[in-house]
């Protein structure tokens, strides 16, 4: 064995003798340390709920020490040690911790681990400043780890909360038997197009209704490629053997259009919400009479 890796060897076993026998030390300076950087918000979660989540992070990177890497956070010895702060970030995220003080959460553990380092070895500067080196190491590590977890459950709940207001702002609603409805508010690009398209056609199946109105008087403005997206919308409900109405479609919308060269060919459109309803039912009326006409 080389100078080099003894050296480290020997590194490693001052950590590793710190965190085996100075555990209970260690957990009661790290909230010390939590506390004082005001990283437990006690509006969010309790003191006892973040002892816990100290203390088995502890375990964890005790059993990754104990497995004798302290440099390979890929490594199987860190699995533990990985758990536990995904859980931490994860519910860091989910209360609504910010992300500076999910990281005091792992960082302050680094000022806890120089207090009990300087307690042990005052007299021995080369084991002082060794165990700082191997420890500030392996606590920067592991809150980057700690840091991209959080993100990834931070991104992770914005795209959930994104779904959700996305299935929000098209609403399919049924208004009245074999009649659906859905408003359009604000733009409306590709990928809106086909949430739209989406929501329409899967109320349709749901309901097997006849008509359905597509209430486009809060889109924000008509240019040629939010009609084409109307116009693919519309075909889409007729190839479902649906009748679409668009309500709406006030004159400087028709003006619109119309400069840009698109109408909505075989669809029907009315100015109005009020019009598009009154059209609705008077297109169910001749659909139930024309299917009484060949009952007989």
């Amino acid at each position: 064995m080389n100078t080099s890796t003894q050296g480290h060897t020997d590194q490693m076993l001052i950590i590793a003798d710190l965190f085996n026998k100075e555990q209970e030390v260690i957990l009661k300076l790290w909230m010390l340390q939590q506390m004082k950087a005001n990283s437990l918000r006690s509006d969010l979660i309790s003191q006892e709920e973040m002892q816990q989540m100290s203390l088995e992070t502890l375990q964890g990177i005790s059993k990754a020490i104990e497995a004798g890497n302290m440099d390979d956070i890929s490594a199987p010895g860190f699995k533990t040690a990985k758990a536990n702060l995904q859980q931490v970030s994860e519910r860091y995220a989910l209360l609504g911790f910010s992300p500076s003080e999910t990281a005091t959460f792992i960082f302050s553990l680094k000022e806890a681990l120089l207090n009990l380092l300087q307690q042990k070895y005052s007299d021995n500067t080369e084991a002082l400043f060794a165990g700082i080196m191997l420890s500030n190491k392996l606590v920067d590590i592991l809150g980057l780890y700690t840091f991209e977890c959080f993100a990834d459950t931070q991104k992770a709940m914005i795209s959930e909360q994104i779904s959700a207001m996305s299935a929000m702002s098209t609403p399919v609603m049924q208004i009245w038997k074999d009649v659906l409805m859905i408003p359009i508010v604000g733009t409306v690009d590709s990928s809106r197009s086909q949430e739209i398209m989406d929501a329409m056609l899967e109320g349709l199946t749901h309901t097997d209704s006849e008509i359905i109105i597509l209430d486009i008087q809060g889109v924000a403005s008509i240019d040629s490629a939010v009609a084409n997206h109307l116009l693919k919308i519309t075909k889409a409900v007729t190839m479902m053997g649906c009748h679409c109405i668009v309500s709406g479609v006030t004159s400087h919308v028709a003006q619109a259009m119309a400069n840009l060269g698109l109408d909505l060919g075989r669809v029907n459109s009315a100015p109005t919400l009020r019009k598009g309803l009154r059209m609705a039912l008077a297109t169910l009326h001749e659909l139930q009479a024309q299917g009484n006409m060949d009952a007989v």
